[in-house]
């Protein structure tokens, strides 16, 4: 019912005109870096793990900690490719972070779409197929590409609210993502290891 429910607000939604989304102050950060929890969920199966993402124009390193016992998870890429490295060494090579993550984990990771979403701003292509803001001009949900995004809290860190949860679901996944700690503009970009190590 859920998922017929999904589907439906997907399609009514597409058939109306949406008005222009004004431009949020997070959309223009370009250099920035975090950790939190990522969980993944299907009706089959359940993903988790720590998370750590850097950022810096087009170019980005994602590290997934631990998911399913598998160890570290890094991926380094930018517009042309990624690189995708094991705990045990093994190295893939792709064009697309998208499916590269869904063919070699076997999850649906919409990294592309996340560079934006994350920081609570629409994906540039396609266009949004609805939006809600709050009082203070900050998204609370999101239709995208056959995702719907819900954001839960924001965090000020310098002049920018920045979203602390947030949860993605489309027809097969439920993601939900939880970010522990936010750093803009770090002198420290895509040293060896993270600065600051996340608890368990």
């Amino acid at each position: 019912m859920k998922k017929l429910w999904l589907s439906g607000l997907l399609l009514l939604s597409s058939c109306v005109s949406l008005p222009p989304l004004p431009p949020i102050p997070a959309g223009q950060l370009n250099r920035w870096q975090l950790q939190g929890r990522i969980a993944v969920s299907t009706q089959e199966d359940h993903w988790n793990a720590k998370v750590y993402w850097q950022q810096q124009g087009q170019t980005y390193q994602l590290r997934f900690n631990n998911p399913v016992g598998q160890g570290v998870i890094r991926l380094d890429g930018n517009q042309q490719q990624v690189v995708m490295q094991t705990a045990d060494n093994k190295r893939f090579v792709a064009t697309n972070p998208d499916t590269l993550v869904a063919e070699t984990l076997q999850v649906n990771i919409p990294v592309t779409h996340l560079n934006f979403w994350i920081r609570g701003v629409p994906s540039p292509q396609p266009s949004p197929s609805n939006y809600q803001l709050n009082a203070a001009g900050q998204l609370t949900s999101l239709q995208q590409d056959n995702w719907q995004i819900e954001y839960k809290n924001y965090v000020k860190v310098q002049q920018f609210y920045l979203p602390q949860k947030l949860f993605l679901e489309n027809d097969r996944f439920q993601v939900k993502i939880v970010i522990t700690q936010w750093e803009l503009n770090s002198p420290d970009f895509f040293s060896a290891e993270p600065k600051i190590s996340l608890t368990d």
